[in-house]
This record gives structure tokens, C-alpha cells and sequence, in this order.
């Protein structure tokens, strides 16, 4: 036990040894500031002995926690990456304004106060969603290693996220008139070749700046392969796939592979590799000629060739295969789905660009 000594101007001196054994001398003006001073070093070094005897759990900081769920995260894309690190960053700014250090001190009503907050920012449902949910993982990874016994935002309700409308859903890709419009203007074999693709194949910007002749091609299964390589790693595992290439993209390709001067097999004007803030200032004056409304982006190629899959036959499996989607059901992971099947189905995605 520490050690109180009264001085003779009245105030008290301390002295106590900590759970490392280093000594601390401090005075206090009354004496059960001292005592405080002293029982709170005590406990610290009874937990100690707990701790290193494995009776309880050490304390956890919520910044280790937060650092630990991160590395769980650490093998998607830079994107999701950044967007777990961003909302992180706003979490643990709201603990340290609340003064909660440790994952043990981070009550209900601290989860009540954060979504709270979130709804008084005007934040959408789905982007209040995603921040109470990367929060309840954070918490669960710790439930899960026995650092706390229940999770503290298991209570909270989420947000009710809207349906999209009819409106709403047309925004997001474009329909088959935008496209043959588009497809009208005015554009080099250059660009015409990259927005048939995109269309076509349904990929990432990510990844179909990244395809390579070596890698990224099969031509006796005329085959478009999606694959983590060294220059490039797929958002998921699920995400690797093969898509089947169109009647209409083969021929593109084939001519491309004749004259090939690069070792991806799209490239921009100066035949390197494409760069998404050139392809989408080039897509949004395209779109701009063609008389298009909507708010062009790159990803609407994405989406609008999710959307036109509907015409072309495929089973819902086998487009979420195509989409380079998580399975519904783990069990399945598309052990059914064989994409050199694919091939006269997709390729009546065709018919909407030689109608044009």
C-alpha cells in the first residue's frame, strides 16, 4: 500500500509503487485526494496480476479495436478500404468527445447518442446503415474473442431503407434508346471500343482498365478472365469470374489483338492504360451530345448491363455470377453456373448495338 505523509504546511505527501514498480511521489493539498491518488493505483495493480494470471480480460482501447477490424478489412479494394477507414475515423472521433477510451465503457446509450447523431447529420438510411453496422462489427469481433460479453449496439434499430421507384430504378443504368443514341455520336474507335466493352462485359472500371492480353483473355474459350494478378486485385473472391464475350465484342477484340501495341488489351488514345476520370469526362460529353438527362457515369455501363441481362434469358445465378456478386447462398458458390453456356444468350446484347 501506498504511504500518506501529513507536512508541515498542511498538505500531504504520497508515495506509492505502481503495477510496473515505479515509484510516485506527489502532494496533494487535502488528504483523500491522496487517497484517491493512492486506491486508484492499487486497483490497477490488482487488475494486473488478474490480467497476467488470465482471471479477467485486459482492457481494450477503442483505437485497437478499430485497428483490428481494419485488418479484417484489409483484403478488399482501396475503395471499401477507404470508405471503413473514413467511418471509423467519425466513430472514433465520437468516442473521444465522449471521453470512452475502452470498448468496456461504450454503453447503450453511447450506441443511442451515434445514431442519433448520424440521423441530426441528414445522413441517408443506407449511409446510416452502413456506419451502425461497421460499428456493431466492431463490437462483435470483440464479443467473439471474449473482450466483452454482449455488444453494446445489438439494440439499435436500423434505418428503414426506401424502395427505389420506377423513376428512381430507370436512373441508375441506361435504356436501350440512351444507349443506341449514345452510340449515334460522333466518338473515336478508341472510345467506341471501350463503352462496347464496358457494356458488354458488366466490369468494374477497375477492371477493365486492368485487362491484359496475357492474363485477361481466352481465346479458344472466347472467354473474358477476371483474376487478382500483381497489378491488380478484385474487390472479392467472388468477384473472379469468367464472362463470356459477345459475337459483336469478339470481333473488336480480335481486330484489337491484330494491332496490339500495349499490353492491355483496352487502352486510351495514347495507348495507355485507361484512367477512370478520363473515360468518364469523355462518357459525360458523349452523353451530353446525345441528348441524355440522366447524370452520366462510368458505373451506368455496369448497371445498364445488369439491366439488360433481363432480355437475354440468363437465370438470376448465373447474372449474379456475371456481376461478379456474393451468392445468396454460400453453399451453392455457383457451383452450377457454367459460363461457357452463356454465350448465345449474352450475345443478344448485341442486338442493341448493331440495331443502332
Amino acid at each position: 500500500m501506498g504511504k500518506i505523509t501529513k507536512l508541515k504546511n498542511g498538505k500531504y505527501r504520497v508515495s506509492v509503487y505502481d503495477k510496473y514498480g515505479k515509484r510516485h511521489r506527489k502532494v496533494f493539498e487535502k488528504e483523500n485526494h491522496g487517497r484517491a491518488f493512492i486506491n486508484n493505483l492499487e486497483k490497477e495493480k490488482t487488475d494486473f496480476k488478474l490480467v497476467e494470471n488470465g482471471i479477467i480480460k485486459p482492457d481494450v482501447l477503442i483505437s485497437s479495436a478499430v485497428d483490428e477490424f481494419l485488418k479484417t478489412k484489409k483484403e478488399l479494394r482501396k475503395k471499401s478500404v477507404s470508405k471503413y477507414e473514413y467511418i471509423t475515423e467519425q466513430f472514433s472521433g465520437f468516442c473521444q468527445q465522449k471521453n470512452v477510451n475502452n470498448i468496456k465503457d461504450f454503453t447503450r446509450d453511447h450506441a443511442d447518442k451515434f445514431k442519433d447523431l448520424l440521423e441530426g447529420s441528414g445522413a441517408s438510411s443506407k449511409t446510416i446503415t452502413q456506419y451502425l453496422q461497421t460499428v456493431k462489427a466492431i463490437f462483435k469481433y470483440q464479443v467473439s474473442k471474449d473482450n466483452i460479453a454482449k455488444n453494446p449496439i445489438d439494440h439499435v434499430i436500423m434505418p428503414i431503407i426506401s424502395k427505389k421507384n420506377l423513376i428512381e430504378r430507370e436512373n441508375e443504368y441506361y435504356n436501350k434508346e440512351e444507349i443506341q443514341s449514345f452510340f449515334k455520336q460522333e466518338m473515336s474507335e478508341i472510345l467506341r471500343n471501350i463503352f462496347t466493352g464496358l457494356f458488354l462485359t458488366g466490369c468494374r472500371i477497375e477492371e477493365f482498365a486492368h485487362l491484359t492480353w496475357k492474363n485477361s483473355i481466352d481465346f479458344e474459350s472466347r472467354m473474358i478472365l477476371i483474376r487478382t494478378t500483381e497489378m491488380h486485385e478484385t474487390k472479392t473472391e467472388f468477384s473472379e469470374r469468367n464472362i463470356p464475350i459477345t459475337n459483336h465484342l469478339f470481333k473488336i477484340i480480335q481486330k484489337l489483338e491484330t494491332n496490339k501495341t500495349s499490353e492491355f488489351i483496352f487502352t486510351n488514345e495514347e495507348g495507355n492504360q485507361i484512367k477512370e476520370r478520363w473515360i468518364l469526362d469523355k462518357c459525360k460529353e458523349i452523353a451530353k451530345n446525345a441528348g441524355i438527362i440522366k447524370n452520366a457515369t462510368v458505373h451506368k455501363w455496369r448497371h445498364s448491363f445488369s439491366s439488360h441481362m433481363l432480355i437475354t434469358g440468363l437465370q438470376y445465378k448465373e447474372r449474379e455470377y456475371l456481376m461478379g456478386h456474393k451468392p445468396e447462398e454460400m453453399t451453392a458458390h455457383y457451383t452450377k453456373v457454367n459460363p461457357r453456356e452463356m454465350h448465345d444468350k449474352l450475345s443478344k446484347l448485341d442486338e442493341i448495338l448493331i440495331d443502332n
